[in-house]
């Protein structure tokens, strides 16, 4: 995984075509895209390789707030997330399992 993580957090330019391929069977491994009604080209896979950030959240930190606009995609690649309503009601609460999906504790 540490190789994923560190394939996430390279520039597209000095990304290798080992980082290429760990991202792009990262991406296809999501029930998200395997869902999808017309499945992924290579080219809807190569482009999102290159446009995917890493983003590092410490314990507690709130990512998605209700109401605010979002137009991004969390894959969770290790940790715990919990989700919660406004009025403070869990909704959800998993652990990462690392293998691209989320199971319930």
């Amino acid at each position: 995984m540490l190789d994923l993580i560190q394939a996430v957090k390279r520039p597209i330019e000095s990304k290798s075509e080992r980082h290429l391929a760990g991202l792009k069977q990262m991406l296809i491994s999501m029930e998200v895209f395997k869902k999808l009604q017309h499945p992924l080209t290579n080219e809807d896979i190569s482009f999102l390789c290159k446009i995917v950030k890493y983003q590092y959240a410490p314990k507690g930190t709130k990512i998605l707030k209700a109401g605010h606009k979002n137009d991004k995609l969390f894959y969770i690649m290790r940790g715990k997330v919990l989700l919660s309503l406004p009025n403070g009601e869990k909704i959800c609460q998993d652990k990462h399992t690392g293998k691209g999906r989320l199971t319930a504790d």
